[in-house]
């Protein structure tokens, strides 16, 4: 992680157990805390059908830096001063220095430390869980990188509402599915992602890497939103290290999912 000066944990030389990150490195240390929304308790250990310790991961120590770097010049654009506001609000969120003086960041992912070998290991994505409407909690990062898998999808971005049964997924055609579909231009592209026919197209190519992949019924998306327009740096829809940037993406074709998600 870039917010721990990259490693936090890492495996012992010859400990091939699969599913493990091992333990913390001599410049930090980690531990777990709570996320009851989610179901993650330290006291999952003493629950037999579980037998681990489970709850969102905290690096802390050294090398854990002092928060994302806001410029002192006053912002030159409307992108940059949002920008600004979103990085004060991560040092805000994302950092504390507790009673010792220990610098602690928070990760957003759900480790589970095993009764047995004591070895964490990371089972889920706090910031990409959602609850649908009977209770599920699907990790969006999970099945958008199934879905990825696919040649014929460029980028996906899944959606989840606690009052649905199942996820919307926003795709991005690959521009060889779209030339090969009959769209080279633009103005051709744009129509192609309007016409119901190739949206239905992409819920059997969903539908069937799902199933080849092993998601669940719940995973997978029945709601199907086509974009024409790649994700960028550039249209301040990826960050600089290429992560998605979920609330301008979906702002950017809210329109497009509140019609077939309502």
């Amino acid at each position: 992680l870039t917010e721990t000066c990259c490693g936090g944990c890492g495996v012992s030389p010859g400990d091939a157990t699969p599913g493990t990150v091992g333990g913390p490195l001599a410049s930090c240390m980690y531990k777990l805390e709570d996320w009851e929304e989610g179901g993650y308790k330290k006291k999952d250990k003493d629950d037999p059908s579980i037998n681990a310790m489970r709850g969102e991961v905290h690096i802390g120590g050294p090398s854990v830096t002092m928060g994302y770097f806001i410029p002192s010049t006053p912002p030159r654009n409307d992108m940059e001063a949002k920008n600004i506001e979103e990085l004060k609000g991560k040092n805000s969120n994302d950092f504390y220095t507790d009673a010792n003086g220990t610098r602690w960041f928070k990760t957003g992912d759900i480790g589970a430390v095993d009764n047995v070998q004591k070895r964490l290991a990371i089972v889920d994505r706090k910031k990409d869980l959602v609850k649908l409407r009977h209770g599920e909690y699907v990790a969006l990062s999970k099945v958008e990188g199934v879905l990825q898998s696919d040649a014929a999808i460029d980028q996906v971005l899944c959606v989840g509402k606690s009052t649905k049964t199942t996820l919307c997924a926003v795709i991005v055609p690959s521009r060889d599915h779209m030339v090969a579909s009959g769209a080279s231009t633009e103005a051709e592209k744009e129509a192609l992602c309007k016409d119901p026919k190739y949206a239905e197209a992409f819920g059997a190519i969903v539908k069937d890497v799902a199933k080849k992949r092993g998601l669940s019924q719940t995973e997978t998306p029945s709601v199907i939103v086509l974009s024409p327009h790649p994700w960028t740096v550039e249209n301040d829809l990826l960050t600089a290290a290429q992560k998605k940037k979920r609330p301008q993406i979906l702002a950017s074709v809210q329109d497009l999912v509140d019609a077939k998600y309502k």
